[in-house]
């Protein structure tokens, strides 16, 4: 199974909107850790997308080396959890910690 590009820049540009809006509104200097660990999440999406393009079995095989194109999709799935895990606990760090200044 294979992460396709699109299921993965989606979610990229929303936490990228995210983060840019709460910044403009202020709520990012609150919540700073939070927001720390959603944009960690964010970048570590992209490093899954670059793993998925750039270890594929067609770019490996021009090199001779397409025994290793498995390992590009283990990196791909490993850099997405790793991503998707770190967004939930700013989120859930961003909530407490808003929700407690209030």
């Amino acid at each position: 199974m294979s992460i396709e590009l699109g299921l993965l820049t989606s979610p990229v540009i929303g936490v990228f909107v995210v983060l840019v809006l709460a910044e403009y509104t202020g709520i990012r200097k609150m919540a700073e850790k939070g927001f720390n660990w959603i944009a960690a999440g964010a970048i570590l999406i992209m490093l899954a997308v670059f793993a998925e393009l750039s270890f594929n079995a067609s770019t490996l095989g021009a090199l001779g080396l397409g025994a290793v194109a498995p390992i590009g999709a283990l990196l791909a799935g490993l850099f997405s959890v790793l991503g998707g895990i770190a967004v939930l606990v700013g989120a859930v760090l961003a909530v407490i910690t808003l929700l407690q200044e209030q």
